[in-house]
């Protein structure tokens, strides 16, 4: 099966699958820092309710940094299934080639910023969920 890319070539894939390897591991360790922050925060020994603040806030960040390097690397995992499919490069919304230079910025990237954008402004555009 062969898709339409300006910039195709198994010489760039290769580029980009490394590009993307080194990401997952940076990812990888990010989500452990994290996870170790969160516990060591837990562990530490609470003196006061001051103490007790700023612990919840470092436990927080710590597990906020794990959520969104695990969501990142879930992108990244997603753009090397993309690689070993054959379909990195081409938008999943429209199947049109993705700009090479949106890749080279965002190797991760599954849409093409016409739809990034589609999707981005639908989602500014949404009413707040209210709890």
């Amino acid at each position: 099966m062969c898709h339409e890319r300006g910039w195709q070539g198994n010489m760039k894939d290769s580029q980009f699958r490394q590009q993307l390897l080194e990401k997952r591991q940076e990812l990888l360790a990010r989500i452990g820092r994290g996870q170790e922050e969160a516990r060591d925060s837990h562990v530490a020994e609470v003196e006061d309710s001051g103490d007790r603040v700023v612990s919840t806030e470092d436990k927080e960040a710590g597990f906020q940094e794990a959520t969104q390097a695990s969501q990142a690397l879930r992108q990244v995992e997603e753009a090397l299934q993309r690689i070993a499919s054959g379909r990195f490069g081409i938008c999943l919304a429209c199947g049109k080639p993705i700009d090479a230079d949106r890749l080279k910025a965002l190797p991760w990237a599954a849409l093409c910023l016409p739809d990034q954008q589609k999707i981005d402004q639908a989602t500014l555009s949404r009413p707040p969920a209210t709890l």
